[in-house]
């Protein structure tokens, strides 16, 4: 019968457990690339002051959303809220333009504080023709924390606008609604949309 050095390897038990070890050390490797790579510009050695924009979350747009899958990002707007509230970090709420007034408001389930920073806009990018990026300049803002609606439209415009301008910028994981939650889950994993756990963890660091 013929045998090698080789098949010794192969039957031995302890290969067979290295080979495991190897496995999972790989594996964790690979999750520590990938945390790298969502938390891509966000550099808690240098100064990254954020700001949460809140987009476009009104009566009159929602109820176009895809109705079963809007109660989580409704819950992690408002988690996402109360973090940036709790650090003192700025909450800027953006509102599309309409002309009835009891559909422009925001919807109940999502409070805008009285006194809030909020920026009226006419197109999909909430940088164009507003004030928005002063507002930011002036608050020494220089991280953006998007969520809202619509991922596919003023969502997804609002981040281009902001990458443009030189923002470091991301989408909150799970807080964006749009007509078709397939079309949502794609928009956020084009922009490696970043978890609350993970934007709650950075936050701390960047003061």
């Amino acid at each position: 019968m013929f045998t090698s050095k080789y098949a010794i390897i192969i039957n031995n038990p302890t290969s067979v457990k290295m080979k495991r070890i190897s496995t999972l050390i790989i594996v964790f490797m690979a999750m520590g690339f990938a945390f790298s790579v969502n938390a891509q510009e966000v550099n808690p050695d240098k100064k990254n002051k954020p700001a949460l924009i809140v987009i476009d979350v009104q009566k009159v747009y929602f109820k176009k959303m895809d109705q079963s899958a809007v109660e989580i990002p409704i819950e992690t707007i408002n988690e996402a809220t109360r973090e940036f509230n709790e650090h003192q970090y700025p909450v800027i709420y953006v509102y599309h333009k309409n002309e009835t007034p009891e559909k422009y408001e925001y919807i109940d389930e999502i409070t805008v504080p009285e006194g809030a920073t909020k920026v009226v806009k006419n197109y999909g990018n909430a940088f164009i023709n507003t004030d928005l990026d002063s507002i930011l300049k002036d608050l020494d803002c220089n991280t953006l924390f998007l969520c809202g609606l619509s991922a596919t439209a003023c969502v997804k415009a609002t981040y281009l606008g902001a990458k443009e301008l030189g923002y470091s910028t991301f989408l909150i994981k799970d807080a964006n609604m749009s007509p078709d939650i397939e079309k949502t889950k794609k928009i956020e994993d084009k922009f490696n949309a970043m978890s609350l756990e993970t934007v709650t963890s950075l936050l701390p660091k960047m003061k």
